[in-house]
């Protein structure tokens, strides 16, 4: 059965069922009031994140052979939870396929990705990520294959993460900006006024958010703090600053 990492897998699942013939089965139940999983810092929220967000179905999983899809694998923390979730549920075999290329590099351009040296794809290969994940087999789909579902557009298209080449200059200081992102576990608490500048860092806005702020608005991130919260002085979904 070809079964979807909810939410982000399904697309690509619904596709790879079509083309193979295999029968598609929401095999993962999803608990849509729980965050992203990937972009906490702490490797306890995210292994309790996966706990809670996801619930196998074992009538559609036990004694099956479960092609999990999903759209990327970062840390691989994540995906190896899952595949042992889903053996746990009583799947005989379980496959994983990756409707993109591996991830060997951050983004720096507004995506929630952690440092290089977290990030699986940029230093283990892909046997190697298989054997992590204790799946039967794992596949990726290749970039030229990723670029030639979207046509004529594959050029107008980042592939930064893919490849690790940059349209622009990126920040030099990668500790520093993970401190600005707030991706680090012990952040400076910042004010909502101006920033400085950083070294290697010549765009006149950057993404910004004060670790204060997010604890006043409530939120478990900044995906889900809300539009506005007055006395703040600025739009904290938006997380941008002027740079000093």
């Amino acid at each position: 059965v070809v079964v979807p990492i909810p939410d982000s897998g399904v697309c690509a699942a619904l596709g790879y069922a079509e083309e193979s013939g295999v029968p598609f089965k929401m095999g993962l139940i999803r608990n849509h009031y729980v965050g992203r999983t990937f972009i906490n810092p702490q490797q306890a929220i995210r292994h309790f994140k996966v706990k809670v967000k996801l619930n196998p179905v074992k009538s559609l999983l036990e004694g099956k052979r479960v092609l999990l899809i999903d759209d990327s694998i970062i840390r691989g923390t994540t995906s190896q939870k899952i595949v042992r979730m889903i053996r746990a549920a009583g799947a005989s075999e379980v496959h994983m396929r990756i409707s993109c290329p591996p991830t060997i590099s951050p983004c720096y351009y507004g995506i929630d990705t952690p440092r290089q040296s977290e990030l699986i794809a940029s230093s283990k290969s892909v046997e190697d990520i298989r054997g992590f994940l204790n799946a039967d087999s794992l596949s990726y789909l290749s970039l030229e294959g990723m670029l030639s579902s979207v046509g004529l557009r594959a050029r107008s298209y980042c592939t930064s993460c893919f490849t690790g080449k940059y349209p622009v200059e990126i920040p030099r200081d990668e500790d520093a900006y993970l401190q600005l992102a707030l991706k680090l576990p012990n952040n400076p608490k910042f004010s909502s006024g101006p920033c400085t500048k950083m070294s290697g860092w010549d765009a006149s806005v950057m993404p910004f958010i004060a670790e204060r702020d997010i604890a006043l608005l409530g939120a478990d991130s900044v995906h889900e703090a809300p539009d506005s919260v007055p006395g703040l002085g600025f739009n904290p979904i938006h997380r941008f600053a002027i740079v000093a």
